[in-house]
């Protein structure tokens, strides 16, 4: 008898451990991490987040840096991949080298374990020497949220990537993603191009968008996705009537009237708050996907039945 306990014993603390440590295997397993795969003149940016956390992601924001040696004005486009979302934008800020990618949609965004957003391209009028370099911005990579932005937590970032201009960089990112030859989402592409004062440019880009957002109709969606469009609309209106309007309150309307026209569901949908969304991506990090942790308890459990037949037949033979 005193065996048999042994026995029982020595499994029953093997099964502890396992089930202590095995969320901290599955968590590190599944590391969420952006990555950078080189074109020609430009680079593929790669997304890639564990199913716990991109099935809660509806609307998500990520900014880039631009650095070059270019001589003369360089200019910067993002091709984001065909179909990402109902809502994708970027803006690229001359003044600061920042580009910021936006997406926004009513269903979860990122369908694969590792997603291409798109593309980021540069040129200039004389290539010849110009280097640029491209890096993500520390804790950028945002989970939307009505008002609310949140950084997604444990996410590792990639090292700069130098692009030479003109010449091959590298051979791209993962087979069967390409990225669309147009912008994708409702409004193009919103980046400040030409010689247009960038504020002027913003406050076009939100009137552009607060007029896209005024033809959706009530009667199509769930009362509170159109309240929260209702409630976007009222606050670009108020943000354009102000004359004296800063860059970052004009960028806030503009991204959350985007959000909002992303999120509306329609009155046939349950809808899924973007809030609970959040919450439950935020969670979901932290812990890590279970559906591993289970069956390796199913698979103890059944050892542990196996081990004490064997151990009991061991006993009376004995």
């Amino acid at each position: 008898m005193k065996s048999m306990k042994k026995i029982v014993t020595g499994i029953v603390m093997a099964v502890f451990v396992c089930i202590v440590l095995l969320p901290f295997r599955a968590s590190a397993a599944e590391e969420p991490e952006i990555r950078f795969a080189p074109e020609r003149d430009g680079a593929n940016v790669i997304l890639t987040l564990p199913q716990s956390v991109r099935e809660n992601v509806y609307s998500l924001e990520l900014s880039l840096k631009i650095e070059s040696n270019a001589q003369e004005k360089l200019d910067v486009v993002f091709l984001f991949a065909e179909g990402m979302a109902k809502i994708a934008e970027y803006r690229y800020h001359e003044d600061t080298g920042i580009l910021n990618l936006y997406l926004s949609g009513s269903e979860a965004l990122l369908k694969e374990a590792s997603v291409q957003l798109g593309e980021v391209s540069f040129s200039a009028g004389n290539e010849e020497g110009v280097v640029v370099q491209v890096s993500i911005v520390d804790d950028s990579l945002r989970i939307v949220s009505g008002t609310r932005s949140e950084p997604l937590p444990g996410i590792t970032y990639p090292e700069t990537e130098t692009i030479e201009l003109g010449k091959e960089n590298g051979s791209g990112g993962d087979p069967g993603q390409e990225p669309g030859k147009e912008p994708g989402g409702d409004n193009g592409s919103g980046g400040d191009t030409g010689e247009t004062d960038p504020m002027q440019a913003l406050r076009e880009e939100l009137e552009k968008t607060l007029a896209l957002a005024k033809t959706y109709k009530k009667a199509d969606y769930t009362s509170d996705s159109f309240a929260n469009l209702e409630k976007a609309i009222k606050a670009a209106e108020e943000a354009l009537r102000n004359p004296d309007a800063l860059r970052e309150e004009l960028e806030t309307a503009l991204r959350n009237l985007e959000n909002a026209i992303g999120a509306l569901e329609s009155a046939a949908v349950t809808p899924v708050t973007s809030q609970k969304a959040a919450e439950q991506t935020t969670k979901s990090v932290k812990t890590g996907d279970r559906t591993e942790m289970i069956l390796w308890i199913m698979v103890l459990a059944t050892s542990i039945g196996v081990t004490g037949v064997l151990a009991g037949r061991r006993i009376r033979y004995r």
